[in-house]
């Protein structure tokens, strides 16, 4: 992979301050994320190099995959730690682009329903109703697998590394709730069965439409929540961001119903020109886009305000229409991509083939130039090194840790007042997935890992005033155990010997 030498450059110019709060956004602000750079990758539709642009900047491309990537049907997530960006490819198969190598090996496809949290792990439903797991950098033999008391339907991972799945029963649908790879079910709940679809997962809930309303599961310990009464049909749901309202599209009206999650009931309803089918959100909770039920056109919504803003002609793709970091709507007119003002809908520019790739926007700091001491492996003066593995795994070090070189540890002086030094004891083998330094983040991924019932935790270190939060698993009683338990989590990970 080679970085353009003015990336440094490009980069800083995406980050100036030119960008001012929507007024529909809530609180929420594009200045928050300046800290990372926003990108834009593009696939061609048809087999190619991807590409990936320093947004706004639409004509600088900061890199080019060496080899020719799938064209893409569906994204699935990017892993801002791996780098990684998980999709479904125009077959039908589950694949993932390594951004720091170009590499996007090949898949695992006859599969249905697929879906991934993390970007990492993807689940999908085979032809015998079971569940396959595909994790990045993982052989396609040791897919994990999983037979669930009925044939599933849907799977829906969840933030703490468990999944749900629901499968069909005679005459209601049965939740199952287990950690994978961990093929113990952990709780069970069952709904009435539907003709109309199966459940959609709004925030952290499932909810199930049925004749008379909606009928939400909590996912957190799948526990019933109040039904929510509607008098129409449900086509489509939208939540916020932040999951305190979900948007509500019905098969017969023209109203677009705000319900309030926390207190299960409607809260207030918005009239559209005509009859709403599908909807999509803006990633940051700024604006809603509708899908007519006929027509080319869509129309936008503000989300904070819940007024509609306007109607803006474009076609209608997995990918586009879309909100932009900066607050425009992309829009699509056969090979041209036209970004329009989320709030007023004038037109700000246009990339004359843009509708021959796919569009994805997301926020990176990995094409940063790596400082060169990033690639040298951490010693320790006075312990025998027994095994090339360095400490910090240096293929997550540009994106994660940001900090000063470790200082080398010194062994104890003798006690006696010797000048010789005693190498220190070391106690067991620690796996370790990532060295953080907000500790929000390393909270999140140690509760996303989970190996035989035992989860990950994070251990505090400050080096030269820096404080790291470590993700790691053990210690355990030898190097093989410490491998395995790595294997098992799905993860990339590096061991060492001594305790965490």
């Amino acid at each position: 992979m080679r970085i353009l030498p003015a990336l440094a450059l490009v980069l800083a110019a995406c980050d100036a301050p030119d960008r001012r709060e929507s007024p529909s956004a809530g609180g929420a602000t594009v200045a928050a994320t300046q800290s990372r750079d926003q990108l834009l990758l593009r696939v061609p539709r048809r087999v190619a190099s991807a590409r990936v642009y320093a947004y706004p900047r639409l004509d600088t491309i900061v890199w080019t995959s060496p080899a020719a990537t799938p064209a893409v049907a569906r994204a699935l997530g990017f892993d801002k730690d791996a780098g990684v960006f998980a999709f479904v490819d125009t077959k039908g198969v589950a694949r993932f682009l390594d951004l720091r190598s170009g590499a996007a090996p090949a898949g695992i496809g006859a599969l249905k329903g697929i879906a991934s949290h993390d970007a990492m792990n993807v689940y999908g439903i085979a032809t015998d109703g079971s569940i396959i797991r595909a994790t990045f950098g993982a052989q396609r033999s040791s897919a994990w697998k999983y037979k669930p008391p009925a044939r599933a339907n849907a799977v829906f991972p969840q933030p703490d590394g468990s999944i749900l799945v629901v499968g069909d029963r005679e005459k209601s649908l049965g939740v199952w709730r287990l950690f994978p790879p961990n093929g113990e079910v952990v709780d069970s709940a069952t709904l009435p069965a539907s003709r109309q679809m199966v459940p959609i997962q709004v925030g952290d809930r499932l909810y199930l439409p049925v004749d008379s309303g909606l009928v939400g599961l909590r996912g957190r310990d799948l526990q019933l929540v109040e039904p929510i009464e509607l008098d129409d049909p449900v086509v489509a749901l939208a939540p916020t961001p932040s999951g305190d309202r979900v948007f509500v599209a019905s098969d017969s009206s023209t109203e677009l119903l705000v319900v309030d999650r926390y207190r299960d009931r409607v809260s207030s309803e918005i009239t559209l020109p005509g009859q709403p089918s599908t909807l999509r959100m803006d990633p940051l909770g700024r604006y809603l886009i509708v899908r007519p039920a006929s027509g080319d056109s869509i129309w936008v919504v503000a989300v904070g305000t819940g007024r509609l803003i306007g109607t803006a002609r474009t076609e209608w793709r997995a990918d586009l229409p879309t909100v932009t970091p900066d607050g425009g709507i992309a829009l699509l007119a056969g090979r041209e991509v036209i970004i329009v003002d989320g709030e007023t809908l004038e037109r700000r520019t246009s990339v004359r083939t843009g509708g021959d790739d796919y569009w994805y926007f997301f926020e990176w700091t990995g094409f940063r130039p790596r400082a060169a001491g990033l690639d040298e492996p951490v010693t320790f003066e006075g312990i025998m090194v027994v095994d090339s593995t360095p400490l910090m795994d240096t293929t997550w070090a540009d994106s994660l840790m940001r900090m000063p070189p470790v200082t080398p540890l010194l062994p104890p002086t003798d006690d006696t007042g010797g000048s010789e030094r005693r190498p220190p004891a070391l106690s067991g083998f620690t796996v370790s997935f990532a060295a953080l330094l907000d500790r929000a983040r390393a909270q999140e991924m140690s509760t996303s890992i989970r190996v035989e019932g035992r989860s990950a935790h994070i251990v505090p270190a400050v080096r030269q005033g820096v404080t790291v939060f470590r993700v790691v698993l053990g210690p355990y009683s030898s190097r093989a155990e410490a491998e395995a338990a790595g294997r098992a989590s799905g993860r990339p990970y590096w061991v060492y010997e001594g305790p965490p």
